[in-house]
Formats: structure tokens, sequence, C-alpha cells
């Protein structure tokens, strides 16, 4: 992902800089720390990818209507 921030992307860097932060605050080494990130990246654009489809079923069913 790109690391840079973007109108498209600027939530990225807080997020992991808190997801960072929560795994210090655990004690969590390099890779725990890493495989913490990953983990929550990859449930997060999960979750997204499910929202905007539901947002996109939604708007289909409202212009429907």
């Amino acid at each position: 992902m790109n690391d840079t921030p973007t109108p498209s992307n600027k939530w990225h860097l807080p997020f992991i800089e808190r997801v960072q932060a929560f795994a210090e605050e655990c004690g969590l080494d390099d890779f725990h720390t890493s495989k913490l990130r990953d983990f929550v990246m990859f449930v997060a654009k999960e979750q997204y990818r499910a929202g905007n489809r539901s947002g996109i079923r939604w708007a289909h069913e409202q212009m429907r209507a």
C-alpha cells in the first residue's frame, strides 16, 4: 500500500500508527506486531469492501424505487 498521504488514503497512516501504538503497549515483538498489523489491515479492507458493496446495492435500489 502507498505510504504517501493522498485524499483517498489519508486514513491509512493514522490507522497504522494506532495499531503500532497498541502493539507496543501490549509488548509485542516486531514479528507479532507485523502479524497484528497485517491482520487488522486485512479485516479493515474486507469490511470496507463489504460495506462498499452494500452501499452500491442500496444506491441501485434507491434509483429503481
